[in-house]
């Protein structure tokens, strides 16, 4: 991989040691390590594209449905370090609350909402914008659950909040 911007940020940085950290404590208790940190980071032409409009677009408020160990967010926040994101996860993997914690360090506007996304996503809209949705996201990344129900259904709670002119990115998906 080339060395792009967000390689050289401290949250890039602090979450790698995270990863490689449990990569060898799965690695030592059988493997398995890909299946449960996510992939994401493994694939280049994901980061460059994600780094790439995030850059031109500089969106304010992003929503990502899928934080993992964070390597969106730490693309996304690098390219747009003045936006505001609210990541979403199960936050079921001890991990995911430590990578969480070096995002949050880094990048004082960073929220990350732990449960499942189909519950916690509209719960959470309704709690900041109330019942009747005004526009008020530029960009959202969803990388949650890959079934076809949830997936749906991340995209239907989303979609009202999207400003006109927004994005939506879906990763990983083959069902729609």
């Amino acid at each position: 991989m080339q060395n792009n911007a967000y390689q050289s940020s401290l949250a890039w940085q602090g979450i790698t040691a995270i990863q490689d950290r449990y990569k060898k404590i799965y690695n030592s208790l059988g493997g398995g390590f890909n299946q449960v940190l996510g992939n994401f980071s493994y694939y280049d032409t994901k980061c460059e594209f994600l780094e790439k409009i995030v850059t031109e677009e500089q969106p304010k408020k992003i929503v990502e449905i899928g934080f993992n160990c964070g390597h969106t967010a730490a693309i996304m926040l690098n390219a747009a370090s003045n936006a505001q994101l609210t990541s979403f996860e199960l936050g079921d993997r001890p991990y995911m609350i430590e990578a969480a914690s070096v995002i949050s360090e880094h990048y004082p506007s960073f929220i990350y909402v732990v449960g499942k996304s189909q519950e916690t996503v509209p719960a959470y809209f309704l709690s900041m914008w109330g019942s009747d949705p005004t526009p008020q996201i530029d960009f959202a990344l969803i990388d949650g659950d890959h079934t076809y129900e949830a997936v749906t259904s991340d995209l239907k709670n989303v979609a009202p909040w999207i400003k006109p002119n927004g994005i939506i990115v879906i990763d990983d998906i083959d069902v729609l």
